[in-house]
């Protein structure tokens, strides 16, 4: 497994996030490692494989805080087709925009489709917007929304 918090994977996404201070203060929680899983389609109209990592974040709580335990998800990432052709792992900045977009999901289909200019009556859109839905109530279970907001703008790069 691959620790991305590290200084030189924060400098990387420091020039794509608009509240540096908070976006530090979050990451000095976090841990963020990938691991390789599989070489296969992520995408379902996907014609080329791609690597396949599970990510998984660890949040400590933070000193003086009141919670005492750290908080763990883990997620299925399909890595880019250039990254997957020149050997490269994800980097942070690639999860974090992930992370980014699908913290938000609109809460209805058919918000989901009209957002993303899906057809409602697409079988694919559907299990997308569930695959979203899974995907951000995870996130919400360790990322808040003071975490992930500043101002009304994204912590995260984008």
């Amino acid at each position: 497994m691959n620790n991305l918090v590290n200084e030189e994977q924060i400098q990387k996404c420091l020039q794509h996030v608009e509240d540096s201070n908070k976006f530090r203060k979050l990451l000095s929680q976090l841990k963020i490692s990938t691991e390789l899983i599989s070489y296969d389609k992520y995408f379902e109209d996907d014609k080329d494989d791609r690597n396949i990592y599970r990510v998984t974040i660890i949040r400590r709580p933070p000193k003086n805080g009141k919670d005492v335990f750290s908080k763990r998800i883990s997620f299925k990432f399909g890595d880019s087709l250039s990254n997957t052709q020149e050997g490269n792992e994800p980097d942070l900045y690639s999860v974090l925009t992930t992370v980014d977009l699908q913290y938000e999901v609109p809460a209805t289909f058919e918000d989901f489709c009209d957002q993303f200019g899906y057809e409602i009556d697409s079988r694919k859109a559907e299990r997308l917007f569930k695959a979203s839905k899974k995907l951000s109530e995870k996130l919400h279970k360790i990322f808040t929304d003071d975490d992930v907001y500043s101002e009304g703008v994204s912590v995260f790069p984008h």
